[in-house]
């Protein structure tokens, strides 16, 4: 029963970065990590994360992820946010409503 509920809890997580844009997936990793799924509750809106900064993003990666992470990965994942915007533009998606199932799961 817990291992049908984890695989569909990462099923829809999965979706949810989709709908975000596909370069989210390569950025965040198809593992799944403890520190991307803190990451993806804590700022789950591209909008903050690109007011986060590349430079907060790396610390805290490398902080959580006790020196796994780092400023590649944080890269990736500003280039994913900024892409996202790109795609979808600042008002073309409610990100708040769409941060509500990832906040909710974590």
């Amino acid at each position: 029963m817990f291992l049908k509920r984890r695989i569909a809890c990462m099923h829809r997580l999965d979706a949810l970065l989709e709908i975000l844009g596909p370069d989210w997936i390569a950025a965040v990793g198809s593992a799944m990590t403890i520190t991307i799924l803190h990451f993806l509750s804590r700022w789950p809106d591209p909008r903050q994360l690109i007011r986060l900064g590349r430079s907060r993003l790396t610390q805290w990666l490398h902080r959580q992820s006790r020196g796994q992470c780092g400023s590649e990965q944080a890269d990736s994942i500003v280039k994913a946010a900024h892409a996202t915007i790109r795609l979808w533009g600042h008002e073309g998606m409610d990100f708040e409503a769409l941060s509500k199932p990832i906040r909710n799961r974590f």
